[in-house]
């Protein structure tokens, strides 16, 4: 009792948030990671109550029976239903169980969380909805300003499902653009070159391996080790188990023309700015974040397709949560 007692008095843990569309980050005010998982939920049809989340939840995707269906609450950056996001939020709280202050059990958790640059006021008002419903106390922070760079600077923050491309002068928001692209897209991308050349249907889970281990783009900076690998699917036409050998080399020009159409529509945001803000983003780089900017060459890529450094930030994944905890 002693205890519970403290812990309820006690200074609570601040957290700080980015739910993307495939995976979200929470980070406390200590710096720990508390959740990092995909954004993603199984629900029970029956009584809609929540049987899993994140890893657990992602990992049952194209396994589950019928009486189940597993959810993502973000489609494309936006929220895709605000009262399942209310409930997987609820769940994500319920897994970190960070104790509560006195305040905080009184008025809501407060939490700090980043969402896009391009969210419209009817986007911004759904995920406020959902963060209140959720027993929060949130503030919002635009996802581009919770990386701080001096001078004007390109973020380009590649998710699962969308790429927002954002220019940032000295902590400050100054235009974005997005589009369709991202890590999801790859990973359909593989599927369909594996059914395509191979005759092998791949689950979603085995193409996604496929994308971690082996996938590279092209780039005169980067010289490319042949790898090759077993991968694991259905046969085309026989509809039988079947396994094929993937050498990385023709994987490349593959996920090397996506990657360029990534390049042309970042040098087509480039072409509406003017010269002055792109003179400075030439000067001093673009910098990628999200979980599809670890793809292999892909900054060495764009380095050269853009004419100016490209350069991963470091942790990319948890970059914008980690900002947020900077910005505090």
């Amino acid at each position: 009792m002693a205890l519970m007692l403290s812990r309820f008095f006690s200074k609570s843990q601040a957290l700080f948030v980015d739910v993307g569309s495939t995976m979200t980050r929470v980070v406390g005010s200590d710096g720990s990671v508390l959740f990092y998982e995909p954004t993603c939920l199984v629900l029970d049809r029956a009584s809609n109550t929540t049987l899993s989340i994140g890893l657990q939840a992602y990992a049952a995707l194209g396994k589950l029976p019928s009486q189940v269906r597993i959810i993502f609450p973000i489609h494309n950056g936006s929220v895709a239903d605000t009262k399942v996001l209310t409930q997987y939020l609820r769940a994500v709280l319920d897994r970190i169980n960070e104790p509560l202050s006195a305040v905080e059990f009184a008025l809501g958790r407060k939490v700090q969380v980043a969402i896009p640059g391009t969210a419209t006021r009817v986007q911004q008002e759904q995920f406020a909805v959902a963060w209140k419903d959720a027993g929060c106390r949130a503030t919002f922070v635009n996802r581009s300003e919770t990386v701080s760079y001096e001078g004007t600077r390109c973020l380009v923050d590649i998710g699962g499902q969308v790429t927002e491309c954002s220019i940032v002068t000295d902590g400050s928001y100054v235009a974005a653009k997005k589009f369709l692209w991202g890590g999801i897209f790859l990973t359909e991308l593989l599927q369909r070159y594996m059914r395509s050349e191979e005759g092998c249907v791949l689950g979603w889970h085995e193409a996604e391996r496929l994308k971690r281990e082996l996938g590279m783009v092209a780039s005169s900076q980067l010289s490319v080790k042949d790898k090759r690998m077993a991968v694991r699917g259905k046969d085309v036409l026989q509809h039988t188990g079947k396994t094929a050998l993937v050498q990385q080399s023709s994987l490349i020009p593959v996920l090397s023309k996506a990657a360029q159409e990534l390049a042309t529509e970042l040098v087509s945001f480039f072409s509406q700015l003017p010269s002055e803000i792109v003179t400075g983003v030439l000067d001093s780089g673009v910098v990628l974040i999200g979980g599809g900017s670890q793809l292999g060459g892909l900054a060495e890529f764009l380095t050269e397709e853009l004419s100016c450094p490209v350069r991963v930030a470091e942790n990319p994944g948890l970059a914008s949560a980690i900002g947020l905890r900077g910005k505090r």
